[in-house]
């Protein structure tokens, strides 16, 4: 308990005591990790202590346990989106910070709202929304609902008869 051990001389009765000398941390089947004295054999047995989530540029986020090195991965947890003076909406993730933002008619997602964006709304008219960022910038008119409308709104942007 006090991070020694001792043992006794079977002769004479001497005792010694010294620090145990742990081995590695391994993980363990039910979450936790253990390690055992190299000398004694005693082991001791904790939970993951898990340090920053950090994102892995792919949709996901990760974080290692400071004392055996596991990884844990998981999906982003975005907040509420937030619409920004610029025109951009932007939400981050709740536990590593990464953020994601969009411009509402950028369909393809180049920072430019032009024909082609024009070209895969009607794409997506025909055949549905094929992500969560196309279900986000394709309500252009903001009704709640992708459709015809919201390609003729976005047209008339295009072609300047309209500014926002």
């Amino acid at each position: 308990e006090d991070g020694t051990h001792s043992r006794s001389c079977t002769y004479c009765g001497a005792k010694e005591s010294g620090k145990h000398n742990f081995g590695d941390w391994t993980e363990s089947e039910n979450g936790t990790h253990s390690r055992t004295c190299n000398d004694c054999g005693v082991s001791e047995k904790i939970g993951h202590s898990f340090g920053e989530w950090t994102d892995n540029e792919d949709g996901t986020h990760s974080r290692s346990c400071t004392y055996c090195g596991v990884k844990e991965s998981g999906k982003h947890n975005f907040g509420d989106w937030i619409k920004s003076e610029n025109g951009k909406h932007t939400r981050s993730c709740t536990e590593c910070g990464n953020s994601a933002s969009y411009i509402i008619g950028d369909i393809i997602n180049d920072n430019i709202i032009d024909a082609f964006d024009l070209v895969m709304l009607r794409r997506i008219i025909l055949n549905g929304c094929t992500s969560d960022y196309q279900r986000a910038v394709s309500d252009v008119n903001l009704d709640g609902e992708t459709n015809i409308a919201d390609l003729v709104y976005l047209q008339q942007y295009i072609l300047g008869k309209i500014t926002k």
